[in-house]
């Protein structure tokens, strides 16, 4: 666990530097970038610890990040991409919490709904590019797959 705290701990301190280099250059695309990327990182260490509920917030702060960018500038494609993305990460990070038999079956309902929210919101994104002639063929194969995480949360939820 000290190398996951120690991993921690870099990228947080990296993330602060990122976030001093935005708030200094707001429009600077690299930096926004690599805002997220440590946003990212942090998130995913934080559910390998299994940390959840500091996995949600991280994952929160960096699709409220992308959904600003994205509203500023909505032809700019990465940044109107990168909220269904993140979207997704909080919808996995909820269905790993919803898994945990560790916690309550209200628990787990609860995150299970979440997910199932999540993937919906991810999915009315990559939705609305499609309707904009803007996919991708690897978009379209992420849209079959939220499909698929969908019907897992409807399964799991009709189980309970």
């Amino acid at each position: 666990m000290g190398d996951i705290s120690g991993g921690l701990a870099q990228a947080r301190k990296a993330l602060a530097i990122e976030q001093a280099l935005s708030e200094a250059e707001p429009a600077n695309a690299e930096t926004r970038t690599k805002l997220l990327f440590f946003y990212d990182a942090i998130g995913e260490i934080e559910k390998k610890s299994s940390d959840y509920a500091a996995a949600l917030v991280t994952d929160q702060k960096a699709l409220t990040l992308l959904e600003l960018w994205a509203g500023s500038d909505p032809d700019l494609m990465m940044f109107r991409r990168l909220p269904a993305l993140e979207n997704t990460n909080l919808a996995r990070a909820h269905e790993t919490a919803a898994v945990d038999r560790k916690s309550s079956i209200q628990k787990q309902q609860a995150h299970w709904r979440a997910a199932q929210e999540r993937y919906q919101r991810s999915l009315t994104v990559w939705q609305d590019l499609h309707a904009k002639g803007r996919l991708s063929a690897e978009d379209e194969i992420a849209v079959a797959e939220l499909a698929k995480a969908i019907a897992k949360c409807d399964l799991a939820l009709s189980h309970r």
